[in-house]
């Protein structure tokens, strides 16, 4: 958990929370057009990028949290 982090570690978590606080309310000021846009057809738009991070996300913190139990 965050309160048995050392204090390098815990700044640097509150850093990543906030900027994925700072993306998700970005995402949610973008059109659906904006969002589903591809700059070239076989590239990613922003919601196949933000469901990545969401996957990248849960996947680190599974392990973090795994990691953390023992």
């Amino acid at each position: 958990t965050v309160d048995r982090m050392l204090p390098a570690l815990e700044r640097s978590f509150a850093a990543l929370v906030a900027r994925r606080t700072a993306f998700v309310a970005d995402l949610g000021r973008e059109s659906p057009e904006a969002l589903a846009f591809r700059p070239e057809p076989d590239a990613w738009s922003l919601t196949l990028v933000a469901h990545h991070l969401l996957l990248v996300d849960g996947g680190v913190t599974h392990v973090l949290a795994r990691a953390g139990a023992k």
